[in-house]
């Protein structure tokens, strides 16, 4: 089932949304390739429309290093927020990632000390999206990502609202040929609370992380990229496509 998808951009790439939902549901939903100069959808006398989903909630989750946000991803922020007024951002900092996880993993004292002990930025990074997501919900952007045309009330079709629990987007699906591993992409995920497929993509990386510390006979702290590999593999893109396959009992390609 085919429909006209959002647009929700990065380096101008054109992606396709999945909507992975609770009941086992697959439904494809192609985006359109962003086009700065192309006019908007976006119109404020339209925020009375409902929810993406009432499983999602409206807050968009992102996370700055120690400079901060740039002006291009200021920009971006401020548009995204503008043409989307029912959402709220959330900017997490270095130590509000690790507080955060802290007070919300309590009852996974393995999750906090892992994350707590990583010191590879782009690991722990990868890490907390899946984190936040799973306790609060929300959408997870990149400071490199922009909402494009479609707001994001329109996301997802009104007869999948009800059940939709993750959304997520294929990464580089056109113009790669067909020599190429299809994954989904991790700069832009949307989900409800208690999503399954994250809990299982969190559960993963935890293995990942012990099989690695056994490997080389060091503690998390002292992990490396040299030990853990691809990040790609380890934390990102494919970690979470395989997640999400995994928990639908399907094998990834």
């Amino acid at each position: 089932m085919l429909a006209q998808g959002p647009t929700f951009t990065r380096f101008s790439t054109a992606s396709i949304f999945i909507l992975l939902c609770l009941f086992f549901i697959l439904y494809y939903h192609p985006m359109r390739q962003a086009t700065p100069e192309g006019p908007s959808t976006y119109d404020p006398s339209r925020e009375g429309f409902q929810p993406a989903s009432p499983r999602i909630p409206e807050k968009i989750w992102y996370k700055v290093g120690p400079k901060g946000l740039s002006n291009q991803s200021h920009e971006w922020l401020h548009d995204c927020l503008h043409k989307n007024p029912a959402h709220r951002a959330q900017i997490m900092t270095d130590d509000t990632g690790d507080q955060y996880v802290q007070e919300n993993y309590g009852d996974r004292p393995d999750i906090v000390d892992a994350y707590l002990s990583l010191t590879v930025p782009i690991l722990k990074a990868d890490f907390l999206r899946y984190l936040l997501l799973f306790a609060e919900g929300g959408i997870w952007a990149d400071l490199d990502v922009s909402c494009g045309d479609v707001p994001i009330r329109e996301w997802i079709p009104e007869t999948l609202r009800a059940k939709a629990g993750l959304v997520v987007g294929w990464e580089f699906d056109v113009g790669w040929g067909e020599n190429f591993i299809r994954q989904f992409e991790s700069w832009t995920i949307m989900a409800a609370p208690g999503s399954p497929h994250l809990l299982v993509v969190i559960d993963d990386i935890m293995d990942g992380i012990r099989q690695k510390t056994e490997e080389y006979g060091v503690p998390v702290s002292e992990l490396t990229l040299d030990m853990t590999g691809d990040v790609i593999d380890f934390t990102g893109p494919r970690r979470l496509t395989r997640g999400g396959f995994e928990e639908l009992g399907i094998g990834s390609q």
